[in-house]
């Protein structure tokens, strides 16, 4: 199996479930526990491709309805357009996973051949099935979670260790199924931080809104830019600033949403092309970012810093310069 592979099969999951965390929480416990670490790196930026593939252009996602409330387009559109537009950048990513696996790192991702699971640990399979076959069967999300819930309690209270080690990994995570880093998977504390930025975030998209301080700055922004790639340059600028501000994969979708869809509509600009600037750099950058909900999420799941696999996350990369070529394009069109 290599990294092009292990992508592929976690943009179809993420297809499925609509959802990179989801996809991150059922795919990468298993796989980097078994990765070595000269992969590591390599096998994270795969994962978070394909994870972010789902969640940037699966009909499910609901970073897709939100990037089309923002954006003021009919949510059929922007399913078309986040399909049509996520094709080359994908393909492209997977000849580079497929190169680096087979000249720069050529030894096999899952390189140990150990069976994953004893045939009596099977049973511990039945949790994460059945919340792949609810999401395939479109149940509602709460109702899965229950479920997942429940099984997972059903399972920790036959298995065999003690209420103590339970509340233990409950609270601080757990040592047994991390990888090969030595990190602790899971815990209630490792929330802590998360907590905060939701909180913080929140608070500054509150003040934000109640100043419109944004808006002024972006139009005074924009009015000094001249000719397309002055103004191609600043549409990046915006949407870039707003995820590294915002510490939510949303709200730097909505907030750049608003400033910039005055602003090119200025220009006479199709809805449809602010639209791709959100679903290629305002959804997707925030997994690159340390501080945002959904980067944190993520090198929290993979046991790695965001800082780290940011680099070998390609498909991000090829994306955002996609965009920008096609952004610069469309300006010289409409705001030459």
């Amino acid at each position: 199996m290599d990294n092009s592979i292990c992508t592929s099969h976690t943009a179809i999951l993420s297809m499925i479930m609509g959802s990179s965390i989801a996809t991150w929480s059922i795919l990468v416990p298993p796989i980097m526990a078994l990765a070595s670490p000269r992969d590591s790196l390599l096998l994270a930026g795969a994962l978070v491709s394909g994870a972010m593939v789902g969640d940037r252009t699966s009909p499910m996602s609901t970073s897709l309805l939100v990037m089309s409330k923002a954006a003021a387009i009919p949510h059929f559109i922007a399913s078309k357009q986040a399909i049509k537009s996520a094709i080359l950048p994908f393909l492209f990513a997977g000849l580079l996973f497929y190169i680096a696996n087979r000249f720069v790192a050529p030894t096999s991702v899952l390189g140990i051949s150990a069976p994953v699971f004893k045939s009596s640990q099977v049973w511990l399979l039945i949790a994460p099935i059945s919340v792949i076959v609810l999401a395939i069967l479109r149940v509602p999300l709460l109702f899965n979670f229950l479920l997942a819930f429940g099984l997972a309690t059903l399972l920790a209270w036959f298995h065999p260790t003690t209420h103590t080690s339970l509340i233990t990994i409950m609270l601080f995570g757990d040592k047994t199924a991390s990888n090969h880093l030595g990190s602790s998977l899971g815990g209630l504390l490792s929330m802590v931080s998360l907590f905060i930025i939701i909180v913080a975030a929140g608070a500054f998209q509150g003040i934000t809104s109640l100043t419109q301080v944004t808006e002024r700055l972006t139009a005074s922004l924009f009015a000094y830019a001249k000719g397309p790639v002055t103004r191609t340059w600043s549409t990046f600028f915006v949407a870039i600033s707003f995820s590294l501000l915002m510490g939510s994969q949303s709200l730097a979708i909505l907030m750049t949403g608003n400033a910039l869809l005055p602003q090119l509509g200025s220009y006479q600009v199709p809805n449809i092309n602010t639209f791709q600037i959100l679903a290629d750099v305002s959804e997707l950058l925030p997994a690159l970012i340390p501080w945002n909900i959904l980067g944190l999420q993520a090198s929290t799941i993979l046991s790695i810093s965001a800082v780290s696999f940011m680099p070998f996350v390609w498909y991000i990369w090829i994306t955002i310069l996609f965009c920008f070529l096609r952004t610069w394009k469309v300006l010289s069109r409409y705001a030459s």
